[in-house]
């Protein structure tokens, strides 16, 4: 029982602002309502918190 999945996407600068995704009984979409291109980042924002441990 095969599934088929079309995703449409629309891409600015790089980054998905909309994003569609049919399975033919279901429908999804993910719209981007505000975007600041100009935004502070704080410092280690992305760093991972000492406590946790990744093993390979």
């Amino acid at each position: 029982m095969g599934m088929s999945v079309a995703s449409t996407v629309w891409v600015w600068k790089g980054f998905a602002i909309k994003t569609v995704v049919d399975g033919g009984m279901f429908q999804i979409e993910t719209v981007v309502d505000s975007f600041d291109e100009n935004a502070a980042i704080p410092e280690g924002i992305f760093d991972v918190p000492a406590e946790v441990k990744i093993r390979k």
